[in-house]
Protein backbone atom coordinates (compact mmCIF):
# COMPACT_ATOMS: atom_id res chain seq x y z
CA UNK A 1 0.00 0.00 0.00
CA UNK A 2 2.95 2.48 0.64
CA UNK A 3 4.57 1.78 -2.42
CA UNK A 4 0.80 2.69 -4.71
CA UNK A 5 0.73 5.88 -2.11
CA UNK A 6 4.65 6.81 -3.55
CA UNK A 7 3.79 6.10 -6.47
CA UNK A 8 0.41 8.82 -6.56
CA UNK A 9 2.69 11.10 -4.52
CA UNK A 10 5.54 11.33 -7.29
CA UNK A 11 3.29 11.23 -10.11
CA UNK A 12 1.38 14.00 -8.59
CA UNK A 13 3.96 15.98 -8.47
CA UNK A 14 5.95 15.30 -11.50
CA UNK A 15 2.39 16.10 -13.08
CA UNK A 16 1.84 19.40 -11.55
CA UNK A 17 5.15 20.41 -12.64
CA UNK A 18 4.64 19.52 -15.90
CA UNK A 19 1.06 21.46 -15.61
CA UNK A 20 2.71 24.52 -14.49
CA UNK A 21 5.34 24.82 -17.34
CA UNK A 22 3.43 23.69 -20.55
CA UNK A 23 0.20 25.49 -19.36
CA UNK A 24 -2.45 21.87 -19.63
CA UNK A 25 -5.40 21.68 -17.66
CA UNK A 26 -6.22 19.08 -15.57
CA UNK A 27 -8.38 17.23 -17.98
CA UNK A 28 -5.11 15.79 -19.14
CA UNK A 29 -4.66 13.61 -15.68
CA UNK A 30 -6.21 10.55 -16.67
CA UNK A 31 -4.16 9.72 -19.93
CA UNK A 32 -0.86 9.63 -18.39
CA UNK A 33 -1.32 9.64 -14.21
CA UNK A 34 -2.07 5.96 -14.46
CA UNK A 35 0.81 5.19 -16.92
CA UNK A 36 3.11 6.98 -14.23
CA UNK A 37 1.68 4.94 -11.60
CA UNK A 38 2.10 2.11 -12.78
CA UNK A 39 5.97 3.05 -14.23
CA UNK A 40 6.77 3.71 -10.82
CA UNK A 41 5.10 0.58 -9.51
CA UNK A 42 7.20 -1.45 -11.74
CA UNK A 43 10.19 0.65 -10.47
CA UNK A 44 9.47 -0.35 -7.18
CA UNK A 45 8.67 -4.34 -7.79
CA UNK A 46 4.83 -3.98 -7.22
CA UNK A 47 2.47 -6.13 -8.65
CA UNK A 48 0.52 -2.81 -8.74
Amino acid sequence: MQRLQLATSRGGEVYALKTEASGDNLNHVPQWIPLMIKSWNKRLGSDY
